[in-house]
């Protein structure tokens, strides 16, 4: 069980050296797949509650 856990290390280790040459990109990437999901969330949210009072 402790070579899983350390290949999961090592993979992250060799991973994270890559970071630093891609700058702010992963994080403008995961920052607008959140509000991407966010916004398809409220969308759906919007619906429902007008599906419900159409309901009624």
């Amino acid at each position: 069980m402790t070579g899983f856990f350390n290949a999961i290390g090592d993979f992250f280790t060799w991973t994270f050296q890559f970071m630093p040459s891609l700058g702010n990109i992963p994080n403008i990437a995961l920052t607008l797949a959140g509000a991407a999901a966010t916004i398809y969330w409220l969308g759906q949210m919007v619906k429902h509650n007008r599906e419900d009072a159409a309901a009624k």
